[in-house]
This record gives C-alpha cells, structure tokens and sequence, in this order.
C-alpha cells in the first residue's frame, strides 16, 4: 500500500497530476476520504520509485539533462543523493530478500545493491 501511495506521489510530483480517492485514475485500493500530498517536487523527471522496509525510506530516479541520480526521500521535502551519476538507472525493483534491483539504461547493466541507511555495496 505504501509503495502504491508513494509512487502516486512521486508521479503526481513529476507530472502536476492531483489525485484523490474515488476519482477516476486513482486505484481502488486507496482508501476512501485519502488525498495525496506532494512530498518532494523538483524541476526534473522522476521514475523507478521503491520503498524499502528496511530503511523505512523510499527511493527514486531523478533525472534533468546529464544529471542522473538515485534519491532517497528522508523526510517531506528532504531528499538525499544515495547514488549520484547513476548512469541512467531508471526501473528499480526490491527482491524478496530486500535488495535493491536497478537497470542502468546508458551502459546496459543490471545492478544487485545491498541497501543500508547510508550506504549502499553492489554487485553486477
């Protein structure tokens, strides 16, 4: 549900779209009565949004001219820089055992990253 919720947000940030429950385009399974809120808004494209359990932070792509990054959102309108010149990483994904799954479009690559608070160790 989460991940549902936060990933509407980062779409509605991204695109200007408001959604509330019960409209059309909003999932049925978004509680009735819910709104979203904008958590982060910058002047750029987001994509590949996953919530991590384990940091309790959600993760997303930022992308604007040359500067490709992966974000982790640590609070409303706080945004930290987890991996910078990500060379394109767009889609990410959390396997079952909590590892950060990511394609890196530029270079043709699929990225296994162990995700901690602060750090992060990959694998190719």
């Amino acid at each position: 549900m989460r991940l549902l919720v936060y990933s509407a947000v980062v779409i509605r940030c991204a695109f200007g779209i408001d959604l509330r429950a019960g409209e059309p385009g909003m999932p049925s399974t978004v509680a009735d009565g819910a709104k979203l809120v904008e958590l982060y808004s910058a002047d750029a494209f987001f994509e590949g949004p996953v919530w991590h359990p384990g940091t309790g932070k959600l993760y997303f792509t930022l992308h604007k001219g040359k500067t490709n990054q992966v974000l982790r959102l640590d609070a409303p309108g706080k945004v930290t820089v987890w991996m910078d010149d990500s060379e394109g990483v767009g889609g990410m994904f959390q396997s079952p055992d909590g590892r950060l799954i990511a394609t890196q479009a530029y270079v043709h690559r699929l990225l296994n990253f162990a995700v901690g608070v602060d750090v992060f160790q990959f694998s190719r």
